[in-house]
């Protein structure tokens, strides 16, 4: 398997992981009650995740197109966004275990989408 079919593979499945988690920070704001600090968080998370996803999906694109450079980009881009949801917290202690679980793993996947991005770059 060559690096340019790995990546395309990486992001198809890092878009599906952040698709996953940004239905369960939606379904975590719509049950978060009366603590609307909590739901302003998720909500946060929600569309922070949504950058994230539409860049995969640009990033997609591009490489369909061989585009490593936009592709590049793209993916640096949902990297960028992938923090937006653990930063909505005060802290590790304060961020529900499944969320900060849930976010650390999608900056993780971003992350090594990005080194694959930038390997297939140079």
């Amino acid at each position: 398997m060559n690096i340019h079919r790995l990546l395309e593979l990486a992001v198809k499945k890092t878009r599906a992981f952040g698709l996953e988690t940004q239905a369960l920070m939606s379904d975590l704001a719509r049950v978060s009650g009366n603590d609307k600090q909590l739901k302003q968080s998720f909500e946060a998370c929600v569309q922070g995740y949504g950058v994230s996803i539409k860049k995969l999906e640009e990033a997609k694109e591009f490489l369909s197109k061989s585009s490593f450079e936009s592709a590049y980009y793209a993916v640096a881009k949902a990297h960028e966004y992938s923090y937006v949801c653990k930063d909505q917290f005060e802290g590790p202690s304060n961020e529900p275990a499944l969320a900060l679980n849930r976010s650390e793993k999608f900056i993780s996947v971003c992350h090594i989408v990005w080194n694959l991005a930038e390997v297939l770059l140079n």
